[in-house]
């Protein structure tokens, strides 16, 4: 894999002046990466895990979907569902990592690739 060009390295901030254009973005070490809309069974998947996950989740906990999780500075990930308590911390397009319970990523056949 080569690593990609960038003129400077974006923070999650940065994710505000992108298109509304139903793709995932992504922040890896201050490159935007972006997969394309899921396939048919890997929004299926996430649907059945999503209603498990929220019959179960007490009060306190929300499931979300297609939300983001800061993992650093220039690190903003955004797995398929993830369950957080409802206090924590949201800015810049996700949470905070310390109120993160779980995260769930549905696994495509599908890649990611970089805008640059």
């Amino acid at each position: 894999m080569t690593t990609p060009h960038v003129s400077r390295l974006l923070t999650a901030a940065d994710l505000a002046y992108e298109p509304d254009d139903g793709l995932r973005r992504e922040l890896h070490d201050g490159v935007i990466y972006v997969a394309p809309p899921p396939s048919n069974t890997h929004s299926w998947s996430v649907l059945a895990a999503y209603r498990s996950l929220h019959a179960k989740a007490p009060e306190d906990v929300l499931i979300l979907h297609d939300v983001g999780v800061h993992v650093g500075l220039r690190r903003l990930y955004a797995p398929d569902l993830m369950a957080v308590h409802r206090d924590t911390p949201f800015h810049d397009h996700g949470y905070d990592p310390g109120g993160v319970i779980l995260v769930v990523e549905v696994v495509s056949r599908r890649r990611s690739r970089w805008i640059g």
